[in-house]
């Protein structure tokens, strides 16, 4: 009611100045003037403080710098491993990383894709991993072919399921059109998984590399018979080790045959410890 008012004095003290020109220009002047500064109180009453909407996505804040933390060399078999440090930097490489749950696998592909973004700003992606834990500067994706060329692309043993002949048929058929797209984008995968015991021999001969953490006595009766050798020889090695076994891992690719010891990633949590591959 009182705003009815207000108005209704308004147009009537208009019709009054229109029909007395001598007074036109002071009255509405000073009418104008009265009426845009209530107008003003009235919009500032109805715009409180802690009315404006907030943004519907919130970006991650960003993250430090990655932090580069050099695998050291604990025992050289053959190689050099300067020159598998350059291709791993620069080339398209499958690297597949598998031990027991909880050797330390997920730790060791990220403090690789952390040593690599350091040094050469390749685009970092995971699959997998959610990515409200990650840093910034790593993005989660769900499909290979929304990864920008030449990046790198942690694939977590979560992302792939083998519940079935059936699924692991098609899963394969998956691996393998990954690992072809990799190629041709010249990417860089690092493929997690427990063991090998359920991927196709044809995918496994697309790989580069084999990071085999600490194993189990049950896993080496599932590996693969391909694989199985350099399994055993591994678990001769790393069992040799005098320190906590979670911190080393044996490399077999064509540059390098050895055991390495690796930091965690600088961002690492237990919250990444325990994903399963929970999208949020």
């Amino acid at each position: 009611m009182p705003k009815k008012r207000s108005e209704s004095k308004f147009w009537n003290t208009i019709n009054y100045i229109l029909s007395s020109p001598s007074k036109g220009v002071i009255e509405s002047t000073r009418l104008l003037e009265t009426h845009i500064s209530n107008s003003k109180s009235v919009n500032k009453i109805e715009s409180p403080e802690g009315s404006k909407k907030s943004s519907p996505h919130v970006k991650r804040p960003e993250s430090p710098e990655p932090v580069l933390s050099n695998l050291k060399v604990e025992k050289k078999i053959t190689g050099d491993y300067s020159k598998f440090k350059s291709h791993l930097n620069t080339e398209s490489k499958i690297v597949l990383i598998f031990g027991k749950r909880g050797s330390g696998k997920s730790a060791l592909g990220l403090r690789i894709m952390e040593n690599i973004k350091s040094e050469t700003e390749r685009s970092c992606y995971t699959i997998g991993i959610s990515e409200k834990l990650l840093p910034s500067w790593i993005s989660t994706i769900e499909n290979i072919d929304e990864a920008d060329s030449g990046s790198i692309i942690l694939i977590d043993e979560g992302a792939i399921s083998f519940s079935s002949r059936e699924s692991m048929k098609s899963t394969n058929k998956e691996l393998s059109k990954i690992m072809a797209i990799a190629r041709h984008k010249n990417l860089t995968l690092l493929f997690i998984t427990q063991n090998t015991g359920m991927i196709d021999k044809n995918v496994l001969k697309l790989t580069d590399s084999l990071m085999i953490k600490e194993g189990s006595l049950l896993q080496q009766e599932m590996e693969r018979p391909e694989i199985k050798k350099f399994y055993l020889k591994s678990q001769e090695l790393i069992n040799k080790v005098k320190d906590k076994k979670i911190k080393y891992f044996y490399l077999i690719d064509s540059d390098f045959e050895g055991i390495l010891e690796h930091t965690l990633p600088s961002f690492w949590s237990q919250e990444i410890s325990k994903n399963k591959s929970q999208f949020q």
